[in-house]
């Protein structure tokens, strides 16, 4: 730890020099220095997704929401209810009021009806606005341009042509382009193409290259006001819980103690993403009758899988799928030949009944491969789909009583098991939130399925309980935390055998002024692993753990400058060993001019063991995201400039370092580069000239 602590020593010297009291004229309470900004919000809520996959429609709806708050003058309680930080009461009470008292004057003024503690508005402001109702003038057209170039400056052997065995077949340089057109609350058209890192630009029809390895896109029509939409191209489905259907944007557990895993499903929703795994393909609907809402929705998609042709008993051959490789990426020739090889169709439906207060519905889905995908040798995958053809049937619903709401969904899946999850949540007036969560998945869950589980994408059974609780005991201070106890009833990596684990966090906020935030954090999660053989069939289960703490402060110094300062300090311990892990970050944002901002960091980590490895999520350009892993002993420093010119036109760069003198190689596989030193930069370009 001498490398780091030196560091660090320097740094902790250094930050508190410029962390005094605003000089006079900045000590003032102004609504700038109060204003969560667009990175806050995006820190707060993918942060802590070390152990999950972060896919980019995520923070593609993310930047939607941002970009184009919902109007709380029109917004349905089924619109609003899905955004983080409001639940299905406060929502409904919005609607409710708006109802009866007419249009609300100010975003304030709604939140004080929905009563929306202080603390999660200061988050809700980002996504909501308020604009005056208005008759016979259309929405405004809007046309969006983006354009974004990604390129690692030192390159991994995967690059170098003149080496022995595979390496990429394409450019360093991930390109992507987006082309978007929407009317406000009614029209939407993407064209989404992206290129990744090595792969060349082709035109391979057959296979799916048209240029870009990904071609995305749709056109919408969703009405704000109503639960109609149609969507032609590209969309998603999340319905429930997620115990049955859900493809599109997910938060699980996190620094939102009581609200990621009491989830309300959006419906149908255009894909905006990149990943070409993630989303269905051909026509959906949704249409309101009456009380009732009606969904349905029909998909060709075409997968990435590995063939294989096995002799059936009557000699004849058979071809089934033995791999749905899920990477999306198509740098070598082996990645390309398993592009788009497999059809899969899929047809679904819901009906949706529901009031205020009260919702049901019923959804279920037929789905039918090109080819049977056959089953896996490995234990903890023989659970896993095989066959040809799956189907599923779900019920779910929410109910709310005073400050109370209760929900739940009930699934049946193709094998003939059932599962699903229920949850409650009540607010103790303003003192308190609690919310009580409890699931049981079975062996084989949904193909489509995306629930709050400790292994939302696997096949493995679960079961758990988790227990959420947020309070508010002074308008200053903030104390946030959940536990999860659960057991994996079937074996998973790495434990051949049923398991148990338990994930605590706890956070306390306190914010003594406008212009000061601190929190303090403490996460810890225990599981079980295979240990050491002790005969060639039996391993037994050995307790892991990783424990973590944080402390994070930030600081405005003025309306133009603020700093953020962060520690994390990480421990695991086995049977066999132990490790420790440190990290410690200064971060700068400076409104330097009124169209040029510039964030900095410069942090300095020391992790003795990869299984120590310190996650620390940074700002990057709007609609891509980073949270890199460090292990071993060095240094990170990025620096980002966003200049807007005009109203119309953004221009984004950033530069990033790594650096670590003890190394003589980074990196792995052919990404693996000589040298003690990864360098990148990124930009992106969008252009806005119809507002």
């Amino acid at each position: 730890m001498g490398y780091a602590f030196l560091q660090t020593l320097m740094m902790c010297l250094v930050v508190p020099l410029g962390a005094g009291v605003p000089a006079e004229g900045h000590a003032v309470a102004t609504d700038t220095l109060l204003t969560v900004t667009r990175a806050e919000v995006r820190a707060f809520l993918f942060d802590e997704r070390d152990d999950e996959a972060l896919p980019e429609d995520l923070f593609e709806q993310l930047e939607a929401w941002l970009d184009d708050p919902l109007d709380l003058n029109r917004a349905s309680a089924h619109a609003l209810v899905v955004l983080p930080w409001l639940r299905p009461a406060q929502a409904e009470a919005i609607v409710r009021t708006r109802t009866t008292d007419g249009a609300f004057p100010s975003v304030e003024a709604a939140l004080d009806a929905a009563g929306v503690p202080p603390q999660d508005r200061a988050y809700l402001r980002a996504f909501l606005r308020v604009r005056p109702l208005t008759t016979g003038t259309p929405a405004p057209w809007r046309l969006t341009l983006m354009q974004q170039a990604t390129r690692r400056l030192d390159l991994g052997r995967g690059y170098d042509t003149s080496r022995d065995g595979t390496t990429y077949l394409g450019s360093p340089v991930r390109v992507m382009t987006r082309l978007q057109v929407s009317q406000r609350g009614r029209w939407q058209g993407r064209l989404t193409l992206n290129k990744h890192a090595g792969e060349p630009f082709a035109w391979d029809p057959a296979r799916q290259f048209f240029g870009y390895s990904h071609v995305a896109g749709h056109v919408a029509w969703q009405p704000r006001h109503r639960r109609t939409t149609v969507i032609v191209g590209d969309y998603q489905v999340a319905l429930g819980q997620g115990a049955l259907l859900w493809r599109g944007l997910a938060f699980g557990k996190g620094t939102a103690a009581v609200d990621g895993p009491a989830r309300s499903g959006r419906g149908l929703a255009p894909y905006q993403g990149t990943d070409p795994n993630r989303h269905f393909r051909g026509l959906a609907g949704t249409v309101a009758v009456g009380p009732a809402t009606l969904t349905a929705f029909a998909s060709h998609t075409r997968r990435d899988a590995a063939l294989d042709t096995l002799a059936t008993p009557d000699g004849q051959a058979s071809v089934v799928l033995t791999a749905l490789p899920t990477s999306g990426r198509y740098r070598t020739p082996l990645e390309r030949e398993r592009r788009a090889t497999a059809t899969l169709q899929t047809a679904g439906g819901a009906i949706e009944i529901g009031s205020l207060g009260r919702h049901a519905g019923l959804a279920g889905y037929v789905a039918r491969f090109g080819y049977p995908v056959a089953g896996s040798d490995a234990l903890y995958r023989r659970a896993s789909f095989s066959g040809q053809q799956a189907h599923g049937l779900s019920l779910y619903g929410y109910y709310t009583l005073a400050e109370t709401t209760a929900g739940a969904e009930l699934m049946r899946s193709h094998t003939g098991t059932r599962g699903g999850a229920a949850w409650l949540r009540t607010t103790i007036g303003r003192l308190a939130e609690v919310l009580w969560h409890g699931r049981f998945f079975p062996v084989g869950r949904s193909l489509f399925g995306n629930p709050i589980a400790e292994q939302a994408s696997g096949a493995a059974g679960e079961r758990g309980f988790y227990l959420g609780l947020q309070l508010h005991p002074h308008p200053a201070w903030t104390l946030a935390g959940y536990a999860d106890v659960f057991a994996m009833t079937w074996p998973r990596f790495r434990a051949d055998r049923p398991s148990t684990g338990l994930d605590v966090r706890v956070r306390l906020t306190h914010q003594p002024r406008s212009w000061l935030r601190v929190y303090a954090q403490g996460r810890s999660r225990q599981r079980e692993q295979n240990g050491a053989a002790l005969r060639h069939d039996t391993r037994p289960l050995q307790p892991i753990s990783r424990h973590d703490i944080r402390l994070h402060t930030q600081y405005a110094h003025s309306s133009t400058l603020r700093l953020a300062t962060q520690v994390d300090h990480v421990w695991t311990q086995t049977e066999a060993s132990s490790g420790r892990g440190f990290l410690l970050s200064q971060d700068v944002r400076w409104q330097l001019l009124p169209t040029l901002r510039l964030d900095a960091r410069l942090a300095f980590f020391d992790a003795d063991t990869f299984d120590a490895r310190v996650y620390a999520y940074e700002h990057d350009l709007r609609y891509s995201f980073s949270v890199p892993a460090f292990s071993g002993q060095g240094q990170r420093r990025y620096l980002m400039a966003s200049w807007a010119p005009t109203a119309a036109l953004d221009l984004q760069i950033k530069l990033a370092e790594t650096y670590m003198p003890m190394e003589s190689t980074m990196g792995s596989g052919l990404d693996e580069v000589d040298g003690n030193r990864l360098r990148d930069v990124r930009v992106q370009l969008r252009w806005r000239p119809l507002r």
